[in-house]
Formats: C-alpha cells, sequence, structure tokens
C-alpha cells in the first residue's frame, strides 16, 4: 500500500491519520467497551439468579425451603424456576 501520497497529505494538513486522536473512532470503542460491560455484567446476573435458584430447588427437595431467609433478588430466582417448571407457579416457592 505504501505511504500516502501528495494528494492525501494535503487533505490531512500533512500529517498522518491517527486512529488513536479521532473522535468518532474513540467514541466508537468507548460504546463498544460500555456494551460488552453491559453483556458481561447481564451474563453474571443471569448466572446468579440460576445458582440460587438451584440452591432453592436443592432446598426444597430437602424440605428446607420454608426455613430459609429470603434474599433480595429472590423474585428472579422464582421466575426462573416458574420457567424451568414450564410455566407452572410452584406453590412452596412463590409462599
Amino acid at each position: 500500500m505504501g505511504a500516502p501520497g501528495p494528494a492525501a497529505r494535503r487533505r490531512t494538513g500533512g500529517h498522518r491519520y491517527d486512529p488513536d486522536i479521532d473522535d468518532v473512532v474513540q467514541a466508537e470503542l468507548a460504546a463498544e467497551a460500555a456494551a460488552a460491560a453491559d453483556r458481561e455484567a447481564a451474563v453474571r446476573e443471569a448466572q446468579r439468579i440460576a445458582a440460587r435458584a438451584d440452591e432453592l430447588q436443592a432446598l426444597r427437595e430437602l424440605h428446607a425451603l420454608e426455613q430459609t431467609e429470603p434474599r433480595d433478588g429472590d423474585e428472579a430466582a422464582r421466575d426462573e424456576l416458574t420457567r424451568r417448571a414450564g410455566g407452572y407457579v410452584q406453590a412452596d416457592v412463590d409462599a
């Protein structure tokens, strides 16, 4: 490809293009990084919900579910258990 010709140097004021200082490129990179962080956070949250649902299911099988203290986010775990049961709302979990 080679170095830019004289016309390209005139368009850029004699300077080479540097994506590290291009505001548009940097904004796109920042948006991509933020989207990736959001996806990672969503995956971690889904894993946390699934783990709590597994824990509640194990407690249920041990007949110890009613002795369990509720935690923040248990509604999402309950919804996950309902989803796993094909939409059937499980009364002992719902309580």
